[in-house]
């Protein structure tokens, strides 16, 4: 993969983004459930089109909306754990939503991880 998070923008995934809390919880659990049935024996039978990513060669530097999330998130625990801010500026609806986001990046990071891992060369073929 060229750059994983430009796989991701314009994928199934960017529904997290739409604020549909119940969709996005279906999409996590669609794809933790994907993963550990496909990823319970060696080899693995992991495909990434179950998110239909979208293979880009732009030359063009810009950020995806993966991106600003994890940055803004990011900068936002920065602030709380070196004092800059006492409150925390994000709600537990906001944190919520954000574990939920966190864990479909990673799943979907395992995915690509898994779909690149199997040797398909060394199964045997099929006769």
């Amino acid at each position: 993969i060229y750059n994983f998070f430009w796989s991701l923008q314009g994928s199934d995934l960017d529904i997290v983004f739409e604020d549909l809390k119940s969709e996005t919880e279906k999409l996590r659990n669609k794809l933790l459930r994907y993963l550990k049935r496909n990823t319970s024996s060696y080899p693995y039978t992991v495909d990434r089109s179950i998110y239909n990513p979208v293979e880009k060669t732009n030359t063009k530097k810009t950020k995806t909306l993966w991106e600003d999330f994890i940055n803004n998130f990011l900068k936002e625990r920065h602030n709380i754990v070196h004092g800059h801010t006492v409150n925390n500026p994000i709600d537990h609806r906001g944190l919520h939503n954000a574990k939920i986001q966190i864990e479909i990046l990673l799943y979907v990071y395992i995915i690509n991880i898994c779909s690149t891992a199997t040797p398909l060369i060394f199964l045997p073929e099929k006769q």
